[in-house]
């Protein structure tokens, strides 16, 4: 697209709105230009040194495709709030401004309109990181139209569902010049027709795992109550196939709980463009030897780490006690929160963090002892190890569950993922009941509260004598306690009644931390 010669009178000015990403949080960033009142040739600009020399070289090369001279014209671009970071997504929304200054685009066309994209040295407008929180926070933000790249328009359209916003895609500046002359129309985006996206796992179910009852048994429990879980066993005895199925068995994601996870994968860089929407609960297993950055976000911008891409879904501690110490300590507090609070000079930065956590160990540095192959462990070195486990502190884990390496001995075809998955919604939408007739402050039984477990796990005489001689014969402490009570009003859920059974909790007691490490460690000597 050709413009011809350009005269600019001094001190024109043109403005246009950005749209600038803080973690999950969009800005909406005023941008003005003003021309002729520095030299010829200049660009003096507002902001962090690197988005200046970064944004003024794409900027001006992208222009100079339109037949605009932008390295003979002075200019001043301000931008309102002043940015301390780099940010490739005002690009586009200083392109914009420099050509309503020399009237190329009208500046009534634009008004409340905010401009989220890259710009590349042809004038293309390319895939950006962070369009669907932008757009969910853009209503809230003031304003009306939202135009993002061409490229992200099924991430667009899914973002944009029941919300005020409208949003349009341009492929180039060219394009977007000639939609603002009346010359040509914007398209809006298409949601994508590609069926949704797994992150982490392949599709996987529980029918192939074979025998493994008891863990198998936990897996669901720790499903239907949102509790964490331990899966202790030697090497090759399917801990890490049970883990990754787990998310098969929870319930299906919600439409809230799909655009939170978009958010997530959308900031990260992590979505492809023919999909666009994440609608799989994800399973994140990063290697222990990821770093506390890694694990709880961090970086400049300030990304999300693995904790929180595991929102709504499971993370993976394989081997757990070989994970560094201080990315250890790093989860502790964003587990119990439910979200991570990065704080930086720049101000705090929060993601969310409603993670389930698998952690897998075995019971020795070796990994065979309690197997069928012989341990090479000296017994001080074991015994140290066990310490370690049972002082493992990753997170509340709700549930011990040992995983063995006999190999199934039933013809019995196990159950499916689909099966067991119905299961686990009854219960949690039992769960939800008493959330909703205000019975309980949450709606998943792991985050009962002492006073939501008055209310709501209430037992008869036998579930009461057998939890008071198993707190009595184990040395179980108050937190222990009430964490028994949170596992066994789940098991409850899952049998479909109201009081706590005796049989609830004899199973519950079996599952603690407390009776596991009196009972497995000494079974395996």
């Amino acid at each position: 697209m050709e413009t011809g010669t350009v005269h600019a009178s001094r001190g024109t000015r043109g403005g246009a709105m950005g749209l600038m990403l803080k973690g999950l949080q969009a800005e909406v960033i005023t941008i003005g230009v003003t021309l002729g009142t520095v030299a010829d040739g200049q660009w003096v600009m507002s902001g962090d040194s690197a988005w200046q020399r970064e944004t003024r070289v794409r900027v001006r090369s992208a222009l100079m495709q339109l037949g605009v001279p932008a390295c003979e014209l002075g200019v001043i671009v301000s931008v309102d709030p002043v940015i301390t970071k780099s940010s490739t997504s005002l690009d586009l929304a200083v392109a914009v401004a420099f050509l309503a200054a020399l009237g190329k685009i009208p500046e009534d066309t634009i008004a409340r309109t905010a401009f989220f994209g890259e710009l590349s040295l042809g004038g293309d407008i390319r895939m950006i990181r962070g369009v669907a929180p932008a757009i969910r926070q853009a209503a809230s933000l003031g304003v009306k139209t939202v135009v993002v790249p061409q490229a992200n328009e099924h991430e667009a359209a899914f973002a944009a569902r029941d919300t005020s916003v409208e949003v349009r895609t341009a492929r180039s500046l060219a394009e977007l010049v000639q939609a603002f002359n009346g010359l040509a129309e914007l398209q809006a985006p298409s949601e994508s027709n590609i069926s949704p996206e797994r992150f982490g796992i392949a599709p996987v179910d529980m029918s192939d795992v074979r025998g493994q009852g008891v863990a198998r048994r936990a897996l669901e429990i720790a499903a239907a109550g949102g509790h964490n879980l331990a899966l202790i066993g030697p090497p090759g005895s399917g801990k890490t196939m049970l883990a990754r199925r787990l998310t098969t068995i929870m319930p299906p994601m919600t439409t809230q709980e799909s655009v939170a996870v978009t958010e997530l994968f959308s900031v990260t860089g992590m979505l492809r463009p023919e999909h666009g929407s994440v609608h799989e609960r994800p399973f994140r297993a990063p290697h222990h030897t990821v770093s506390p950055t890694g694990l709880v976000g961090g970086g400049d911008p300030v990304r999300p780490g693995e904790l929180s891409l595991g929102h709504h879904g499971v993370l993976f501690l394989d081997e757990a006690l070989e994970f560094k110490r201080s990315a250890i300590e790093c989860i502790r507090g964003p587990i119990a929160d439910g979200q991570v609070t990065i704080c930086r000079s720049s101000g705090r930065t929060k993601f969310p963090a409603e993670t389930t956590i698998v952690a897998a160990s075995s019971l020795c540095a070796c990994g065979f002892y309690g197997s069928s192959k012989p341990c090479t462990c000296k017994e001080e070195r074991r015994q140290m190890y066990q310490i370690r486990l049972m002082g493992l502190d990753v997170a509340r884990l709700d549930i011990w569950a040992p995983v063995h390496d006999a190999q199934s001995n039933t013809s019995e075809p196990p159950e499916s993922s689909a099966l067991v998955r119905s299961r686990v919604v009854a219960a949690r939408n039992r769960q939800l009941s008493r959330y909703e007739c205000r019975e309980a402050s949450t709606a998943v039984n792991a985050k009962l509260t002492p006073h939501d477990l008055e209310r709501v796990a209430q037992m008869d005489n036998g579930a009461r004598m057998v939890l008071d001689q198993g707190v009595d014969h184990f040395g179980i402490d108050t937190n222990g306690r009430r964490t028994v009570l949170r596992v066994a009003r789940t098991i409850a859920d899952l049998a479909g009644t109201d009081v706590i059974e005796a049989q609830h909790v004899d199973e519950a007691l079996r599952f603690s931390k407390s009776v596991f490490g009196a009972g497995e460690c000494r079974k395996a000597a």
